[in-house]
């Protein structure tokens, strides 16, 4: 498909990653941003379900 993509491993790689991702307008571009699983990356979205339906509360949390 000649697709780009662009791995993020440490935070101090995101910028750089972003970058270069921007600087490709003439095909698709994938970045995969390896976070930490004890990070609360938040929302979340659960499969197969809308943007309207997102968890906004951490694991374990009372809601």
């Amino acid at each position: 498909m000649g697709a780009a993509g662009f791995r993020a491993t440490k935070p101090e790689e995101v910028r750089e990653v972003l970058q270069k991702a921007m600087e490709i307008n003439d095909r698709p571009v994938i970045m995969d941003f390896v976070v930490d699983r004890e990070e609360n990356v938040l929302p979340m979205v659960p499969a197969g379900k809308s943007l309207q339906r997102n968890d906004t509360v951490s694991p374990g949390a009372k809601r």
